[in-house]
């Protein structure tokens, strides 16, 4: 039985690239109305324009589980029973994750540097550095998007919705490839690309595993929490 119908969910989705330009626009249409001309664009602006954008994908999202008859909590299994001990095993695994993904972001950066390939920190890092020699409450709206809106809407996207999509058409080895790979892709950083790869197939098999949302949404973001902490206290001000 599949989840996800093809044709419902498909336009639904074709709004969150709708969604993404219109949240740039919107962001770009403040700083000029503040007056912000520098580039990058200063930490509390980015963060305007990734809320716009998580809260349209948000409503897409409903939109998706509203046409198909269903609720959040039985569309994706959320706080299902036994959840505790589940919530305990994904801190668990999140560990040598992370430690596994660091090591394969530092091997990616020598191999850039190595073969003169230039590149750059995510858009998103930056503005952890800045706000960390900046005002508190810019850690604080960062710290919200990073380590709370950005893993709910980016497990819900991925391994809630595309992930069953292509998963219960057949192909599940080369679906779960495919979508971790656009989940890395959108994070548009070359040197993040293969540990996020990587990381996007670990939570896709954390939520195979347990069948709760819940699991990967709170391993992505204890993942999110240690890179934002390690960010401020060790990277302070970049």
């Amino acid at each position: 039985m599949r989840l996800w119908e093809s044709d419902s969910t498909l336009r639904f989705l074709l709004l969150l690239p709708v969604g993404m330009a219109l949240s740039g626009l919107a962001m770009e249409g403040l700083a000029r109305g503040v007056g912000v001309t520098e580039v990058p664009r200063p930490a509390w602006l980015l963060a305007v324009g990734t809320g716009l954008f998580h809260g349209v994908a948000l409503c897409v999202v409903h939109g998706i589980v509203r046409a198909h008859g269903l609720r959040w909590r039985g569309a994706f299994g959320l706080f299902r029973a036994g959840w505790p001990g589940r919530w305990r095993a994904a801190m668990f695994w999140t560990v040598p994750a992370l430690v596994g993904a660091w090591g394969i972001h530092q091997g990616s950066i020598w191999l850039l540097e190595w073969a003169s390939i230039p590149y750059d920190s995510q858009a998103s890092v930056e503005a952890v550095r800045r706000a960390g020699a900046g005002a508190g409450w810019e850690i604080g709206v960062l710290f919200l998007f990073a380590v709370v809106t950005a893993p709910v809407v980016e497990e819900v996207l991925f391994r809630g919705i595309l992930w069953p999509v292509v998963r219960d058409r057949g192909w599940r080895v080369a679906g779960a490839m495919g979508v971790s790979l656009l989940f890395a892709l959108i994070h548009l950083n070359a040197a993040a690309i293969l540990p996020l790869w990587v990381l996007g197939l670990f939570w896709t098999w954390m939520y195979e595993r347990t069948g709760d949302l819940t699991v990967p949404i709170l391993s992505h973001a204890l993942f999110n929490g240690i890179n934002f902490a390690w960010l401020l206290g060790v990277e302070p001000g970049g």
